[in-house]
Protein backbone atom coordinates (compact mmCIF):
# COMPACT_ATOMS: atom_id res chain seq x y z
CA UNK A 1 0.00 0.00 0.00
CA UNK A 2 2.84 2.37 0.85
CA UNK A 3 4.47 1.70 -2.53
CA UNK A 4 1.23 2.49 -4.39
CA UNK A 5 0.68 5.70 -2.42
CA UNK A 6 4.26 6.85 -2.92
CA UNK A 7 4.12 6.16 -6.66
CA UNK A 8 0.83 8.02 -6.98
CA UNK A 9 2.35 11.08 -5.33
CA UNK A 10 5.53 11.15 -7.42
CA UNK A 11 4.20 13.62 -10.04
CA UNK A 12 3.26 15.95 -7.19
CA UNK A 13 6.74 15.69 -5.70
CA UNK A 14 8.25 16.73 -9.02
CA UNK A 15 5.83 19.54 -9.76
CA UNK A 16 6.14 21.21 -6.37
CA UNK A 17 9.74 22.04 -7.15
CA UNK A 18 12.54 22.50 -4.66
CA UNK A 19 12.85 25.23 -2.05
CA UNK A 20 16.13 24.49 -0.34
CA UNK A 21 17.39 21.66 -2.53
CA UNK A 22 18.44 18.19 -1.47
CA UNK A 23 20.79 17.87 1.51
CA UNK A 24 24.50 17.21 1.16
CA UNK A 25 25.01 13.46 1.05
CA UNK A 26 27.61 11.66 3.11
CA UNK A 27 30.34 9.68 1.36
CA UNK A 28 28.94 6.34 0.32
CA UNK A 29 25.33 7.54 0.19
CA UNK A 30 25.25 7.62 -3.61
CA UNK A 31 26.85 4.21 -3.87
CA UNK A 32 24.09 2.72 -1.73
CA UNK A 33 21.38 4.75 -3.47
CA UNK A 34 22.44 3.62 -6.95
CA UNK A 35 22.64 0.04 -5.69
CA UNK A 36 19.13 0.28 -4.23
CA UNK A 37 17.73 1.99 -7.34
CA UNK A 38 18.90 -0.68 -9.78
CA UNK A 39 16.12 -1.01 -12.38
CA UNK A 40 13.75 -3.61 -11.01
CA UNK A 41 10.11 -4.14 -11.80
CA UNK A 42 7.01 -5.26 -10.00
CA UNK A 43 6.43 -9.00 -10.18
CA UNK A 44 4.50 -9.31 -13.41
CA UNK A 45 3.96 -13.06 -12.89
CA UNK A 46 3.90 -13.51 -16.65
CA UNK A 47 0.89 -11.22 -17.03
CA UNK A 48 2.37 -8.81 -19.57
CA UNK A 49 1.16 -8.96 -23.15
CA UNK A 50 3.01 -8.14 -26.33
CA UNK A 51 1.81 -6.15 -29.30
CA UNK A 52 3.39 -4.67 -32.40
CA UNK A 53 5.64 -6.05 -35.08
CA UNK A 54 6.76 -9.51 -34.04
CA UNK A 55 8.96 -9.92 -37.12
CA UNK A 56 11.24 -6.98 -36.52
CA UNK A 57 14.85 -7.93 -35.89
CA UNK A 58 18.15 -6.07 -35.95
CA UNK A 59 21.65 -7.48 -35.78
CA UNK A 60 24.60 -5.65 -34.25
CA UNK A 61 27.72 -6.31 -36.31
CA UNK A 62 31.25 -5.29 -35.35
CA UNK A 63 31.32 -2.26 -37.64
CA UNK A 64 27.86 -0.92 -36.75
CA UNK A 65 27.43 2.26 -34.75
CA UNK A 66 25.37 1.75 -31.58
CA UNK A 67 23.19 4.21 -29.70
CA UNK A 68 21.48 3.13 -26.48
CA UNK A 69 18.83 4.91 -24.43
CA UNK A 70 16.67 3.86 -21.49
CA UNK A 71 14.38 5.88 -19.26
CA UNK A 72 11.87 5.05 -16.56
CA UNK A 73 8.80 6.74 -15.18
CA UNK A 74 6.38 5.82 -12.41
CA UNK A 75 2.77 6.82 -13.02
CA UNK A 76 4.00 9.28 -15.64
CA UNK A 77 6.63 10.95 -13.47
CA UNK A 78 10.16 10.55 -14.93
CA UNK A 79 12.79 9.12 -12.61
CA UNK A 80 16.02 7.71 -14.08
CA UNK A 81 17.46 7.93 -17.58
CA UNK A 82 20.57 6.58 -19.32
CA UNK A 83 21.74 7.54 -22.82
CA UNK A 84 24.89 6.43 -24.65
CA UNK A 85 25.60 8.03 -28.02
CA UNK A 86 27.44 6.26 -30.87
CA UNK A 87 30.70 8.03 -29.97
CA UNK A 88 30.57 6.65 -26.42
CA UNK A 89 29.60 9.92 -24.75
CA UNK A 90 26.38 10.07 -22.79
CA UNK A 91 24.62 10.98 -19.58
CA UNK A 92 22.69 9.50 -16.70
CA UNK A 93 19.88 11.36 -14.95
CA UNK A 94 19.42 10.42 -11.30
CA UNK A 95 16.39 10.63 -9.04
CA UNK A 96 16.30 11.20 -5.30
CA UNK A 97 13.69 12.30 -2.76
CA UNK A 98 14.18 14.24 0.44
CA UNK A 99 12.20 15.92 3.20
CA UNK A 100 11.85 19.72 3.11
CA UNK A 101 10.16 20.59 6.36
CA UNK A 102 7.08 18.39 6.24
CA UNK A 103 7.05 18.06 2.44
CA UNK A 104 8.55 15.25 0.39
CA UNK A 105 10.33 16.66 -2.64
CA UNK A 106 12.27 15.19 -5.53
CA UNK A 107 15.50 16.23 -7.18
CA UNK A 108 17.40 15.05 -10.23
CA UNK A 109 20.99 15.41 -11.38
CA UNK A 110 22.54 14.95 -14.79
CA UNK A 111 25.90 13.22 -14.98
CA UNK A 112 27.83 13.42 -18.26
CA UNK A 113 30.34 10.69 -19.04
CA UNK A 114 32.36 8.97 -21.75
CA UNK A 115 32.63 5.21 -21.88
CA UNK A 116 36.02 3.58 -21.80
CA UNK A 117 36.92 1.28 -24.68
CA UNK A 118 36.30 -1.72 -22.42
CA UNK A 119 32.88 -0.40 -21.35
CA UNK A 120 31.91 0.24 -24.96
CA UNK A 121 32.86 -3.30 -25.91
CA UNK A 122 30.90 -4.73 -22.99
CA UNK A 123 27.80 -2.64 -23.78
CA UNK A 124 27.83 -3.96 -27.34
CA UNK A 125 28.09 -7.51 -26.00
CA UNK A 126 25.17 -6.89 -23.64
CA UNK A 127 22.99 -5.57 -26.45
CA UNK A 128 23.96 -8.41 -28.76
CA UNK A 129 23.58 -11.21 -26.21
CA UNK A 130 20.44 -9.98 -24.46
CA UNK A 131 18.12 -10.62 -27.39
CA UNK A 132 16.54 -7.19 -26.91
CA UNK A 133 17.09 -6.23 -30.56
CA UNK A 134 14.36 -8.67 -31.59
CA UNK A 135 11.70 -7.42 -29.16
CA UNK A 136 8.30 -6.17 -30.29
CA UNK A 137 7.42 -2.50 -30.18
CA UNK A 138 5.33 -2.56 -27.00
CA UNK A 139 4.55 -4.64 -23.94
CA UNK A 140 1.86 -4.02 -21.36
CA UNK A 141 0.94 -5.27 -17.93
CA UNK A 142 -0.44 -4.16 -14.60
CA UNK A 143 2.58 -2.39 -13.13
CA UNK A 144 3.11 1.30 -12.45
CA UNK A 145 6.50 1.63 -14.14
CA UNK A 146 7.09 2.45 -17.78
CA UNK A 147 10.39 1.78 -19.48
CA UNK A 148 11.38 3.36 -22.79
CA UNK A 149 14.19 1.41 -24.41
CA UNK A 150 15.77 2.54 -27.66
CA UNK A 151 18.70 1.06 -29.56
CA UNK A 152 19.93 2.37 -32.91
CA UNK A 153 22.13 -0.05 -34.80
CA UNK A 154 23.61 1.69 -37.82
CA UNK A 155 20.50 3.26 -39.39
CA UNK A 156 18.05 0.81 -37.82
CA UNK A 157 16.09 2.02 -34.78
CA UNK A 158 14.60 -0.49 -32.35
CA UNK A 159 12.21 1.34 -30.03
CA UNK A 160 10.29 -0.45 -27.29
CA UNK A 161 7.74 0.82 -24.78
CA UNK A 162 7.16 -1.35 -21.72
CA UNK A 163 4.15 -0.20 -19.75
CA UNK A 164 4.09 -2.48 -16.73
CA UNK A 165 5.27 -5.53 -18.68
CA UNK A 166 8.94 -6.40 -18.99
CA UNK A 167 10.32 -9.29 -21.07
CA UNK A 168 13.51 -10.95 -19.89
CA UNK A 169 15.49 -9.61 -22.86
CA UNK A 170 14.81 -6.02 -21.76
CA UNK A 171 15.64 -6.75 -18.13
CA UNK A 172 18.96 -8.28 -19.10
CA UNK A 173 20.16 -5.36 -21.23
CA UNK A 174 18.85 -2.58 -18.94
CA UNK A 175 20.15 -4.09 -15.72
CA UNK A 176 23.43 -4.99 -17.42
CA UNK A 177 23.89 -1.42 -18.66
CA UNK A 178 23.10 -0.10 -15.18
CA UNK A 179 25.71 -2.34 -13.57
CA UNK A 180 28.26 -1.50 -16.24
CA UNK A 181 27.81 2.26 -16.52
CA UNK A 182 25.86 3.75 -13.60
CA UNK A 183 27.13 1.78 -10.60
CA UNK A 184 30.85 2.55 -11.10
CA UNK A 185 30.01 6.27 -11.39
CA UNK A 186 27.66 6.42 -8.39
CA UNK A 187 29.74 8.79 -6.25
CA UNK A 188 30.15 11.17 -9.21
CA UNK A 189 26.48 12.16 -8.84
CA UNK A 190 27.50 14.07 -5.72
CA UNK A 191 29.02 16.81 -7.90
CA UNK A 192 26.72 16.43 -10.90
CA UNK A 193 24.73 19.42 -12.11
CA UNK A 194 21.11 19.68 -10.98
CA UNK A 195 18.66 18.75 -13.71
CA UNK A 196 15.57 21.01 -13.70
CA UNK A 197 13.76 21.07 -17.06
CA UNK A 198 11.08 23.69 -17.59
CA UNK A 199 8.74 21.01 -18.93
CA UNK A 200 9.70 17.72 -17.31
CA UNK A 201 6.95 15.78 -19.10
CA UNK A 202 8.54 16.61 -22.46
CA UNK A 203 12.17 16.81 -21.42
CA UNK A 204 14.45 15.44 -24.16
CA UNK A 205 16.41 13.37 -21.65
CA UNK A 206 13.30 11.25 -21.13
CA UNK A 207 11.97 11.26 -24.69
CA UNK A 208 12.14 8.01 -26.66
CA UNK A 209 15.06 7.61 -29.02
CA UNK A 210 14.04 8.84 -32.49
Amino acid sequence: MKTVLFAALLPLFLLTGCVSGPPAREPGWWTKHVHDQRPEIESDAGMFYGSGDSNRSATLEDGDALEFKWSCDINGAPTWSLHVRPDGTGYAVSYETYIDGAIVRAAQRKLDFKLTAAENTELRRLVRDSGALTLRESFGGGGERTWWLGMRVGETLVGIKMNGGFPDEAKRVVQGAWDLIVKPRAEEFRKAERYKPDDWKNAPEFAPLR
